[in-house]
């Protein structure tokens, strides 16, 4: 058959429409699983799939975050422990710094200024007295933060005094007695500093002074528990043109004048031995040893110290050097603390130190590693750490108690510790010693102070058979503990 006659209908049923062959790209239909997934095609889409994102490329060039550097074949002499270096038993010099110890001080520091010219009439001792420190952030302590924040804004001299007893429940009863410390402070006159003449019309700089104001404090807690917790401090407003009254009474700052009238003036800008032997030098030191050796094996302590007296006391040297220069300056004595857990005066160690830091938070922790120990030892005795208290009734210092206060010595005419406790209180503390309780019946310290008399005591604590809740009747046989549950 020659090629113009073969039929045309054959050659066209075997191409598509499209003019292309099936027979590469369309899988048949009876195809397997097996065999699709066995496809070059099929397996590399699969790959693609699971081929992990890749990672965004950075701008610039990557940070190192880590510098290795080499460990030092031996330690510093610098950061080497105080304790390798120095001996806590060499007291050869030392306390250091007690004349910057306010516990210390007296009245009357530094140049005098003009005094009054009518001390004698208004019975103020002409003559200095022990310095009774309280803390700035004491004074005004559990007072309202408005009004101190209301006080302070007073362009006038301020000053604060402390009532010698007192405490928050005087502060809400004690209208007739800041009548008397009113009337007193506007009494006092200064001599005139050049003789001139005065006009008439023009108040007398060197007259009394009716400006004088007092602010009684308000308790920002109210605390029954006490009569003499705080707030302590009375906050009198001098008025104007009273810079010489301020300055003397700063200097004179302790004003014995009556048992019904005594306080003294501050500044407002804003363990325990039994042994017979604990009072010795011997035993004092070896506390202070303790102590010494305790916090020279700290070596942060002793970082964060160094950094400190660097800062505030301007000294400079190795930090061992600069521990032991901050240690030098502590001192024990002792003293009669009151147990916590009780009222009972027991003797006791205090120990004083020169703060490295003035700011609240690092003195804080500064002293919370003196006292993290909870004790020390002095030989074979354990020294326990704030189970007794040491607290002044009468002026508030921290260095003694009540019955020990150095202002009440011969001579003194101010107020006493037999004005400000009861009987029963008396008698409570007199642990080691009797003391002849005088009568003071005829003092308006306690008519201003509405004390408890005598005959008021605690209220008795029921005991623990007593509190118990009475058995309703007797058990029955065959009953056991269990309520309602028989054998």
């Amino acid at each position: 058959m020659s090629p113009s006659d073969t039929p045309r209908s054959s050659n066209l049923s075997s191409v598509p429409p499209s003019g292309n062959s099936t027979s590469s790209n369309k899988r048949s239909r009876t195809e397997s699983e097996d065999q699709l997934r066995c496809s070059p095609i099929e397996q590399d889409r699969v790959a693609q799939r699971k081929q992990p994102a890749k990672p965004a490329t950075p701008l610039g060039p990557t940070p190192i975050l880590r510098v290795s550097l080499p460990i030092p074949s031996r330690s510093s002499q610098n950061m080497a422990l105080a304790s390798t270096r120095y001996d806590p038993g060499d007291f050869s010099g030392l306390p250091t710094a007690l004349g910057e110890n306010p516990h210390m001080w007296r009245t009357r520091r530094g140049s005098p200024p003009i005094a009054p010219s009518n001390l004698r009439d208004l019975m103020i001792p002409d003559t200095d007295f022990p310095h009774a420190h309280i803390p700035a952030f004491r004074i005004d302590g559990n007072v309202l933060e408005d009004q101190v924040q209301r006080i302070r804004e007073i362009t006038n001299p301020k000053v604060a005094i402390v009532i010698h007893g007192g405490g928050q429940e005087l502060a809400s009863a004690g209208g007739l007695l800041k009548e008397k410390v009113l009337e007193l402070l506007s009494a006092i006159t200064f001599p005139p500093s050049v003789p001139q003449h005065m006009d008439a019309t023009l108040p007398d700089p060197n007259a009394p002074s009716s400006a004088i104001h007092i602010h009684l404090p308000i308790a920002r807690k109210s605390r029954q528990s006490s009569a003499f917790s705080q707030p302590w401090s009375w906050f009198v407003d001098l008025g104007p043109n009273s810079q010489r009254l301020y300055e003397w009474l700063l200097y004179h700052e302790v004003f014995p004048i009556t048992p019904s009238l005594s306080f003294s003036v501050h500044p407002f800008t804003a363990t325990i031995p039994t042994v017979d032997d604990h009072d010795s030098d011997v035993a004092r030191k070896q506390v202070l040893k303790d102590i010494k050796a305790f916090v020279w094996m700290d070596r942060d302590f002793t970082v964060c110290t160094t950094l400190q007296v660097q800062r505030n006391w301007g000294l400079s040297g190795n930090p061992v050097t600069l521990l032991k220069h901050s240690t030098d300056t502590l001192h024990i004595v002792n003293v009669v603390a009151k147990l916590k857990s009780s009222r009972k005066e027991v003797p006791a160690y205090l120990v004083y130190a020169k703060p490295t830091s003035n700011d609240k938070e690092e003195y804080l922790k500064w002293v919370a590693k003196f006292t993290s120990p909870g004790a020390y030892w002095r030989g074979a005795f354990r020294l326990d750490i704030g189970k007794a208290t040491v607290e002044c009734k009468l002026c508030k210092d921290t260095s003694h108690c009540a019955r020990a206060c150095p202002l009440a010595t011969d001579g003194w005419t101010g107020t006493v510790v037999e004005d400000i406790y009861t009987t029963q209180e008396l008698k409570a503390r007199a642990a080691r010693s009797s003391m002849a309780a005088s009568s003071s019946s005829d003092h308006d310290w306690q008519r201003v102070r509405e004390r408890r008399v005598d005959t008021v005591t605690r209220p008795h604590t029921m005991g623990r058979s007593v509190q118990k809740s009475p058995r309703k009747g007797p058990r029955r046989d065959g009953q056991g503990k269990g309520k309602g549950v028989r054998r």
